[in-house]
């Protein structure tokens, strides 16, 4: 386990927000608060439903669950924050890390169950 120093001894790689895309899967009420604030940032901001449908008020595109694959290789910043369901139960696994694009970021505040079985 590192150590709070060694994190903070670590290079940092700092990047401007604006103009990077968040693509918030589980788009529902804390994905559109948090679309809401991204887009104040300048970052374009898709939304991911089962559906596919939803509110576009902050949101540039709103898509499938089952185009996910599709669109992580646009995604700078992935946010899960999907509900804890069987559909979502390790979402984000081996298969869609390899498509997102190198130096994407993922933050998680879903359950740990969206997240893929540890090793």
């Amino acid at each position: 386990m590192w150590s709070q120093q060694q994190l903070w001894d670590m290079p940092q790689h700092l990047t401007e927000l604006n103009g990077k895309l968040l693509l918030i899967v589980g788009y529902g009420s804390i994905g559109r608060e948090v679309a809401q604030r991204a887009k104040a940032l300048g970052m374009p901001v898709w939304g991911v439903t089962r559906s596919g449908r939803g509110d576009t008020t902050h949101a540039e595109k709103i898509i499938a669950i089952s185009e996910l694959n599709k669109a992580l290789p646009e995604a700078d910043y992935v946010l899960l924050c999907a509900p804890d369901t069987t559909e979502t139960k390790h979402l984000i696994g081996a298969g869609q890390l390899a498509v997102m694009k190198r130096g994407a970021r993922i933050i998680n505040v879903a359950v740990d169950r969206c997240w893929m079985k540890p090793h």
